[in-house]
This record gives C-alpha cells, structure tokens and sequence, in this order.
C-alpha cells in the first residue's frame, strides 16, 4: 500500500514516530492501493463531519473509500482518504495518558480498517473481528493494544 501524508500543522509532518508507523503499515498492507491521509485541526473536521454526516460536532477520524459508490476510471490506485483531528488526537492522548503519535497512529489504523471493509458498527461479530485487526497492527508498531479505538468505544 502507499501512504500519502498532509497537514496543516507543520509540526506533526516532521514527525518521526508518526512516519515509522506508516512504515509498519506499509510492510503489513498488501497491493499498490493508494491511502491518503490528511491532519486537520478541530475546526475543518467539524465541518467535513457535518457536510458529510450530518453531524453537529467534530470527531476524531473519517475515512472516505474510493469504492464506496463505484470506481471512477482513473482512480483504481487509490483506495480511500482518511482524515485526522490532530487537535482531538492531542487531548485524547493526554486525557488518556499516552502519546499523540501514538493516537494519531490509533486513528489512522482505525480508518486504513473501514477502508479495507471492515465495519464494527455493523454488528458484535464484525466489531470483534475489526478489534483483532487493529490490535494486531498496533502490536506491530509496539503500541499498548489498550489504546485501541474500538476497545474504547466497544
């Protein structure tokens, strides 16, 4: 897979940590699909949230697959977008008492699985089976399965 990283605070795209972990990925990912991925700050990801859910508040991640309503010709490379909050990112690691690479690397992991398919709004069975996914690429980054955004949220 290959990962295309953006923000719009310049500190988090010279972030080492956050680099190697989409590494890892990449080694644990297979094709040649395309991921973008874009840190935004709370502002622009509460207005993406509304316009595309309808939703009055911001949140922490969202993925947006280049499959969902069919392949556009031109577009067979690229497998989806997932956007961050970076600002959430940096409260929710402090208020849960980790780092902000590693939320950040939480986040992305948890919309790489919704873009590959994987929906644990769905039902138990399908949350179970997203969890065992995500925990085993945080594994992979040496990141405490704890953290988890599933395990979080059940």
């Amino acid at each position: 897979m290959i990962f295309n990283l953006t923000s719009d605070g310049e500190h988090i795209l010279g972030n080492d940590t956050i680099f190697e972990g989409i590494q890892v990925l990449v080694a644990l990912t297979e094709g040649d699909k395309e991921v973008n991925i874009n840190l935004v700050d709370d502002e622009e990801m509460f207005e993406l949230n509304h316009q595309w859910r309808k939703k009055e508040s911001s949140t922490d991640v969202l993925s947006f697959s280049a499959e969902e309503n069919g392949i556009m010709p031109g577009t067979e490379h690229i497998l989806g977008d997932i956007i961050v909050n970076y600002e959430l990112a940096h409260e929710r690691a402090k208020e849960l008492g980790h780092r902000f690479e590693e939320e950040v690397m939480v986040l992305i992991v948890h919309g790489l699985l919704h873009l590959m398919g994987y929906d644990h709004e769905k039902n138990a069975s399908e949350a179970k089976r997203q969890l065992d996914e995500e925990i085993r690429l945080l594994n992979a980054m040496n990141i405490k399965s704890e953290i988890a955004l599933i395990g979080r949220t059940g």
